[in-house]
């Protein structure tokens, strides 16, 4: 284990946390009640909605914790991930930005093609995302 606070291993646990918390907070708004968050525009009535909730015990508190304030979490993996390069390619030090961001893609593409996958299967087979996002108003 390194002897940093923000170490490999602790960066690597800090940002799987932070991916949780981004898949709940956007798993969360499909069908189960919680209230909408204030990410991108902030709405009085959603916050309101939100402590009321919290304060009532209509749903499930930590349920209503990471619909509403879930989104924090890519703030922080992006950081994060930033400060991760920024240890493993110090400025001194040149890359071949081509074969590096090749050799990423290649890495991400391979890992998400299972989840894809899956969400191309499972909207076909029941149509609720598509529902869900054709009711949201963009």
């Amino acid at each position: 284990m390194s002897n940093h606070i923000l170490g490999k291993e602790n960066s690597n646990i800090l940002r799987g946390l932070a991916i949780i918390s981004i898949m709940l907070h956007n798993f969360l708004h499909y069908g189960f009640g919680f209230t909408e968050e204030n990410e991108m525009d902030y709405s009085q009535e959603r916050a309101d909605a939100f402590f009321h909730a919290v304060n009532v015990h209509e749903t499930s508190i930590l349920g209503e914790l990471f619909s509403f304030l879930g989104w924090t979490g890519v703030p922080v993996f992006v950081f994060l991930t930033g400060y991760g390069l920024g240890k493993k390619h110090p400025s001194h030090r040149w890359i071949n930005t081509f074969a590096y961001l090749r050799h990423q893609y290649l890495k991400l593409f391979f890992l998400l093609l299972p989840a894809i996958l899956f969400f191309v299967y499972f909207d076909l087979r029941s149509g609720l995302l598509v529902d869900a996002c054709f009711r949201h108003s963009f």
